[in-house]
């Protein structure tokens, strides 16, 4: 004889987004008598909604009854096998429910499917993954003199230069040392010495990015220090990889293959020069050029944003290379703008721009079934968002599920965020055997 039973399946997504490494799902199924679901139904199921108070089962949510102590409790999950071999009933008994309890849990609520659909015996537990999708961020550093010769904020016995490289690379809260494990981090110090002249402008030091990049980028920041000139559109030609018609070459930030979006930092205190014309600062040439320059990074599907470490740039020019940066109009735009008057402030600035630039999309190992979307259950730090919400979660596709609005923010201002996701029996498919 055939002993076809029936089975349920729970998946669970635990995400710690300060790694924003692969994650765990968990499936579970029904085996050979007890609940269904190995840690109880008022523990997974029926989380949060056992407990309540009740006078009858008409009070307690579909699936649970009211037990002895007037609080709404469930003995299995519907559809299960109790250890005495009974159904459970729909409101949550190993056996047959009163005439009087009322409601059904599978039928109207859709969350566990007719046994007709599922078939097959028990399964065992299966872990499935999840990828984070992972942004790389080139930190593109201002190495010219007036770094070390400008204090940050002034008379504070810091300069300019020891100032963001703490902020940067501190062994203790530096923010590369924090997200190399969420962020692949790259890092170009630029300048050049005219009086002798170097060979070559822009000078360029670069660290390849990748993921774990800490060590790298220390050890080559940590021991540098300034030059001499701010040759910025140079350098932001040279790293990103286009010539002077602005047109893309093989080498270049812009023709890397990453896995996520990649975004421009560009850090420095004082209006830009040009190889050409080295003491050209202040003059409308030079910041032409470098509004140009970040445009085509823009074109070329990498935002820049610009932070001031010192007062000495000029406002309007700072303004049009973020707005053209973040793809606004050059002088009609309102795009973020980081002028930070101390170390606190630089720090928040950097955190605001690296934290926002980590993704909110989530590939899954397995296939959502259309038309069971709704199905999901997701948290966010223990409270729930809303399918299709603005402020909830989404499906981009079958395997990709976004969190948006105020839950996307929270989830990139805070380190150590988890979301849970929870979709039930029949609403998955391709899982790895």
């Amino acid at each position: 004889m055939n002993d076809r039973r029936p089975r349920s399946w729970r998946l669970r997504l635990g995400v710690s987004v300060a790694s924003l490494l692969a994650v765990a799902f968990a499936i579970h199924c029904g085996g050979e008598g007890g609940s269904t679901f190995k840690d109880g139904p008022c523990d997974t199921v029926f989380k949060g909604e056992c407990g309540k108070p009740c006078t009858d089962d008409l009070s307690c949510a579909s699936g649970l009854y009211c037990g002895g102590d007037q609080k709404c409790t469930a003995e299995c999950a519907p559809n299960a096998t109790c250890a005495n071999g009974v159904t459970c009933s729909p409101r949550g008994r190993c056996g047959d429910d009163p005439s009087d309890a009322g409601g059904s849990f599978g039928g109207d609520t859709g969350l566990f499917p007719d046994d007709a659909d599922l078939g097959g015996d028990a399964c065992a537990d299966i872990d499935l993954t999840l990828d984070k999708v992972t942004p790389t961020v080139l930190l593109l550093i201002d190495q010219s003199g007036s770094m070390t010769d400008n204090q940050f904020p002034p008379d504070s016995g810091v300069t300019r230069w020891d100032a963001l490289r703490s902020a940067l690379i501190d062994p203790d809260g530096g923010i590369v040392k924090r997200l190399e494990k969420d962020v692949s981090f790259g890092v170009s110090l630029y300048s050049w010495q005219d009086q002798p002249a170097q060979p070559q402008c822009p000078a360029l030091i670069n660290v390849p990015w990748k993921i774990s990049n800490y060590t790298d980028i220390y050890n080559v920041y940590a021991d540098s220090g300034t030059n001499d000139n701010t040759p910025t559109a140079e350098s932001i030609m040279g790293v990103i990889g286009f010539n002077d018609a602005g047109v893309l070459r093989d080498g270049g930030f812009a023709a890397a293959t990453t896995p996520g979006p990649k975004i421009l930092v560009l850090a420095t205190d004082g209006d830009p020069d040009t190889c050409a014309q080295p003491n050209s600062n202040g003059t409308q040439g030079p910041r032409r050029f470098t509004v140009w320059a970040t445009q085509r990074t823009f074109d070329a599907g990498i935002p820049t944003y610009v932070i001031s470490v010192g007062t000495d740039i000029d406002q309007a020019h700072q303004q049009q290379v973020a707005n053209v940066g973040q793809g606004f109009a050059e002088d009609a735009g309102d795009a973020a703008v980081y002028r930070p008057t101390n170390k606190e402030q630089l720090v928040d600035a950097l955190n605001k721009i690296i934290l926002g630039v980590r993704s909110c999309k989530f590939v899954l190992n397995g296939s959502v079934v259309p038309g069971t979307e709704s199905q999901g259950v997701v948290t966010l730090n223990g409270g729930p968002l809303g399918y299709n919400d603005p402020n909830g979660w989404k499906l981009n596709s079958p395997t990709e599920l976004e969190v948006v609005g105020n839950a996307c923010t929270t989830v990139q201002s805070t380190l150590d965020a988890k979301i849970t996701v929870r979709f039930p029996c029949g609403t998955v498919t391709n899982l790895p055997k």
